[in-house]
């Protein structure tokens, strides 16, 4: 058993690691968790000393065997509420992190091994990110970022990788959604603007915005 910000500091320092591996760096963590930088180092060593993390000054933080299994299965249970909500529940992808951000710190694994056998054991959330299974095995496509497609080549939308409510809001408006069909008709590295093809409408967005997109 771990409180909730022990939880939410493993799943950071998992999310974080896939860019500046294999260390975390306090200044990282800050910024996720929005948290004072003392903060942060004195729940570092706290994880430190239960062999969650293995922390060093100055230099950050990284997860230990068990430290990865726990951030995993937090993100099982986060991903399996997500679909839940959308699925059964009617709620828009926009909608649904914060939510299941509550949801995702409930103890009891029966209930949650029931939730995937009840939708059917998915694999993919709705923002197509991949479910990791019951012992924390998690598959990884090999997509690219929008920001790297090619010009005039049709790409599906496979998945969103940021889960900021008015940036997925954002893409509704443009009707970018799993599985939109797409290609990049210019790239203007200049202004930062990219001219994309949806659906035979061409709209204009921000470089930003096609670093968070996976296409295939």
């Amino acid at each position: 058993m771990y409180t909730k910000s022990e939880e939410n500091y493993l799943k950071a320092i998992f999310k974080l690691n896939h860019f500046t591996q294999p260390f975390v760096s306090s200044k990282a963590l800050s910024e996720e968790l929005a948290l004072s930088p003392s903060s942060i180092t004195e729940m570092l060593k706290k994880l430190h000393n239960k062999g969650l993390v293995n922390y060093k000054a100055y230099k950050g933080a990284e997860l230990s065997l068990s430290g990865v299994h726990i951030a995993k299965l937090l993100i099982r249970k986060h991903r399996l509420w997500e679909t839940f909500l959308v699925q059964k529940l009617g709620f828009n992808w926009s909608q649904i992190h914060k939510i299941a951000e509550e949801l995702e710190h409930i103890q009891s694994f029966d209930l949650i091994d029931k939730l995937d056998k009840y939708l059917g054991m998915p694999k993919y959330d709705p923002h197509g990110n991949p479910i990791p299974n019951k012992i924390g095995q998690l598959n990884i496509d090999k997509y690219i970022k929008l920001i790297d497609a090619q010009i005039n080549k049709k790409y599906v939308v496979k998945a969103v990788i940021k889960d900021d409510e008015k940036f997925l809001t954002y893409l509704n408006s443009i009707a970018i959604h799993i599985d939109s069909e797409l290609r990049i008709k210019s790239k203007d590295n200049i202004n930062s603007i990219y001219k994309i093809q949806i659906n035979k409408h061409l709209i204009s967005v921000q470089l930003s915005v096609t670093s968070y997109i996976l296409v295939h």
